[in-house]
């Protein structure tokens, strides 16, 4: 996918560095290194922090209702 600075990223590893603290990277092409920014993804860290945190929140909640019904 082409991100704001125009060069190219593989989806994979978009979405993993931009979904997953530290929520940010760096173009790494070589005279670049501006900070990536795509429109699939939100600009404000704080709204992928809050996303991100709650997302860890319902898995650990699934995983202890499962404990407790014995289904792990």
């Amino acid at each position: 996918e082409r991100i704001y600075c125009g060069h190219w990223f593989h989806s994979r590893c978009l979405d993993a560095a931009l979904t997953q603290p530290p929520f940010r990277l760096d173009c790494a092409h070589p005279g670049c290194g501006k900070p990536v920014h795509h429109p699939k993804y939100a600009d404000k860290t704080a709204a992928l922090e809050k996303k991100w945190s709650m997302e860890q929140a319902k898995k650990r909640e699934i995983g202890e209702l499962a404990g407790l019904m014995g289904m792990e």
